[in-house]
């Protein structure tokens, strides 16, 4: 289920610094943690929210573990191929 965090316009920075710059903003982004959840999106001074084991990251997924395996865009020939890993940790 989706949720929404509203803050105030005055005070939105447009970006996740917005809750380190307001106490109260900080401790709900440290609840939303404590409680499984993560922004995923903005609009409008409002935050999206979900639940961690319902993000759609567009990747496969292992488990808790979204993850992507992409081939090189050049095959480069005088380097060794080398395993590249991103990772996007959701913790529960």
């Amino acid at each position: 289920m989706t949720e929404y965090f509203e803050v105030d316009a005055e005070k939105d920075l447009k970006s996740m610094d917005t809750f380190l710059e307001d106490w109260k903003y900080y401790e709900f982004l440290k609840n939303l943690a404590l409680n499984n959840k993560s922004i995923v999106g903005y609009r409008d001074h409002k935050y999206t929210v979900q639940k961690n084991t319902e993000i759609d990251l567009g990747m496969e997924k292992y488990k808790n573990i979204h993850y992507n395996i992409e081939l090189p865009i050049e095959n480069e020939q005088y380097l060794s191929n080398k395993l590249i890993v991103f990772l996007c940790l959701l913790i529960e």
